[in-house]
């Protein structure tokens, strides 16, 4: 049995919504006229810094992520 609580679909509309504003205020992510979308330090503090913001307990997920590339 699943212990978690259900999630509404209005909740995960508001979380999906939260992380296109968290990727459209990270140019760096999407934007290859920006100079830093090519520095992979900018786009990796950038993701972090998304997965920091959506859920703090996922702190170094991208660690687990990065060490598959």
């Amino acid at each position: 049995m699943n212990s978690l609580p259900p999630v509404t679909i209005a909740k995960k509309i508001e979380r999906e919504e939260k992380l296109i504003d968290l990727i459209r205020n990270r140019p760096c992510l999407y934007d290859k006229s920006v100079e830093e979308y090519k520095k992979r330090e900018f786009v990796d503090n950038a993701w972090q810094s998304i997965a920091d913001t959506l859920e703090p307990k996922l702190t170094g997920l991208l660690q687990n992520y990065n060490c598959y590339n």
